[in-house]
């Protein structure tokens, strides 16, 4: 019988990043993840890649394993980039 690949090596279900003062967001970086299958090698596919940049806000990121068979693995966590302030002309202004 066949089973579906298994993926290991993940990000943390959640995580927070800082941007730098002003800016519109943040570059994220995590470990490749690595599946592995009782057919061989699986394919991973990322929705973003690390060391990409992420808005303000949050981005869930979706990774996949699949085989040859079509059976996958799939799994989902959320990057949550928080802006930071900086001040102008004396008051909190996001510039």
């Amino acid at each position: 019988m066949d089973s579906p690949p298994v993926l290991a090596n993940l990000p943390d279900p959640q995580h927070s990043v800082n941007t730098e003062p002003g800016q519109p967001g943040a570059i994220v970086t995590w470990d490749q993840p690595i599946a592995t299958d009782d057919r061989g090698t699986p394919t991973i596919t990322v929705s973003h890649v690390s060391g990409s940049s992420f808005p303000i806000g949050t981005t869930t990121v979706t990774i996949t394993a699949m085989d040859d068979k079509g059976l996958s693995d799939v799994y989902t966590f959320q990057i949550n980039v928080i802006g930071k302030y900086t001040y102008c002309m004396q008051r909190l202004y996001k510039c």
